[in-house]
């Protein structure tokens, strides 16, 4: 019985270091031995507000510019564009070039490190619908060439 409670103790222990949990990059020579490790700390973006939405709502905000928060980042020779952050369902990923990323994915995670959205191949505006998922933080991933990004996306 004791030892029943003591894994049920390790498991949640072990759930709980997830929601901490850093992400490491390995490199290895070529017979297999790793040479380094390197921390990969979530980087900031640089967060704009925007004037180009047209608030509806109330008699005295009709026709007036509210403000609209995105981040930017670039990633090689691409700018990069999410909005809203906060968002309330529907999060948009845009790409200054108008193409095809064939070696390219989208990814979205939790806290606890679950992939909850995934796409490949992605075009230059995508589109990621948060309205099922409960309010929170999570971890947008977006890869090009090899090449990888990370935002922390708020879902009001």
């Amino acid at each position: 019985m004791k030892k029943n409670y003591f894994v049920i103790l390790v498991l949640i222990f072990l759930q709980g270091t997830n929601l901490f949990a850093q992400e490491y990059e390995f490199t290895y020579d070529n017979a297999g031995n790793r040479t380094s490790r390197k921390i990969i700390t979530l980087k900031s973006a640089t967060t704009v507000n925007s004037q180009d939405s047209i608030s509806s709502g109330g008699n005295n905000n009709k026709g007036k510019l509210k403000p609209k928060k995105f981040l930017t980042d670039k990633l090689g020779k691409n700018n990069i564009k999410i909005y809203p952050n906060p968002t309330k369902g529907q999060l948009k990923l845009v790409l200054n070039n108008n193409e095809v990323y064939e070696n390219s994915s989208i990814e979205l995670y939790s806290l606890a490190g679950k992939i909850l959205y995934q796409k490949n191949k992605i075009l230059s505006i995508n589109n990621i619908d948060l309205s099922d998922k409960p309010q929170g933080t999570y971890i947008l991933r977006l890869i090009l060439n090899n090449k990888k990004l990370e935002w922390k996306i708020i879902k009001e």
